[in-house]
This record gives C-alpha cells, structure tokens and sequence, in this order.
C-alpha cells in the first residue's frame, strides 16, 4: 500500500502528462512509470527535480548502464531496499548480467561471482553509500589500478549517494513492485 497518492492518467495535469511520456520515453515504465516515480505524481514540482536527478543520474554519464545497475541494486541490497533491489537487479537480468552475478550483487558481502573490476566498483561504492567517511586513498587507488578515471570515479560517487535517496523514498512510501496492486493508504 503506498502512503502518496499516485496518478495513473496525467491527462488534467499537462506538467505531469509531458513528465510521464517522458520518462516512458527513456523506458521507466509501460503504459504509466514506475511506482517510485509516480508516487511522487501529487508534486508535479518536485517529480520534476527528481526525474532530472534520475535521469542524469541513470540515462547519461560516461558509466555503462549495466555498471550503473549493478551498482543500483548492491547498494538496494545493502539498504535493505526490496523494491529498488528488485526493480534494478530486474533491470541486470535484462541487460543479460547472468543470475549469478545478480544474487551475488543482492546477497554476497564479497562479490564473488563479480567480475573484476565490477567487484572493485561495487565494493567502492558500497563504502561510499554506507561509510564514506572512511573512504581513503587506498580506495581511490584500487580503482585506478582496475583503468577507472577520475571521471568516472566522480560519477559512481554521484550514483552511491543517488542510491541512498531513491532507497530512502521507496521505503518511506511504502511503494511495491509494479506486479503488486498498489492503493493509497
């Protein structure tokens, strides 16, 4: 059951209709976007700032979206996020990351069935996303070592943090899978 009202047809709202055929667009959904966006459907502002943040963060950059979503759903593990987990490990399976490396993104603290230098990324990230404070230059050398640029390196900073807020909006709105019925509370 979600908290937030969630919009199905933006036809009375010409804000909220070119936002939606938008992120339909770039493949956030089928016939209405995901729950995370549309639960946010009753500010049309702030799914604004939040579809830019997402879609920057996502759809653009110099990461392969495959590293982007493997990311996406280790860190959606950590945080103990199921729909952000399920949505973006979905997402793996699609880009044809085998189920393997999928359960071990969502349930091996190692990483082990992750290729390097995936497993270095997502273990950067990781640290990033729960400790960053303890993040040194021994980290940022280990990724060098693996051919990541600083470029890079800036954007799965970027995405680490992206995590934590697409994960602590999921779970405050108490959205579920697409699968799932969804009404408000």
């Amino acid at each position: 059951m979600s908290r937030f009202s969630q919009v199905e047809d933006p036809a009375n709202n010409e804000d909220l209709k070119v936002l939606y055929q938008d992120m339909l667009d770039n493949g956030f959904g089928d016939k209405t976007p995901i729950h995370w966006l549309t639960s946010q459907s009753s500010r049309p502002d702030i799914l604004a700032g939040t579809w830019a943040f997402s879609k920057g963060m996502l759809l653009q950059g110099e990461l392969p979206m495959m590293v982007k979503q493997m990311i996406a759903t280790t860190i959606s593990a950590r945080n103990n996020c199921n729909y952000c987990q399920d949505l973006h490990g979905n997402t793996l399976g699609m880009l044809g990351v085998s189920q393997a490396v999928v359960a071990s993104c969502v349930t091996d603290p190692e990483l082990t069935e992750v290729p390097q230098p995936h497993r270095t990324i997502l273990q950067f990230a990781v640290k990033v996303s729960q400790h960053p404070a303890e993040i040194d230059g021994d980290d940022f050398q280990a990724l060098r070592d693996h051919g990541v640029t600083q470029s890079e390196m800036l954007e799965i900073m970027a995405l680490s943090a992206y995590c934590n807020f697409i994960n602590t909006w999921a779970d405050i709105s108490c959205i579920r899978p697409e699968s799932e019925n969804q009404s408000d509370e």
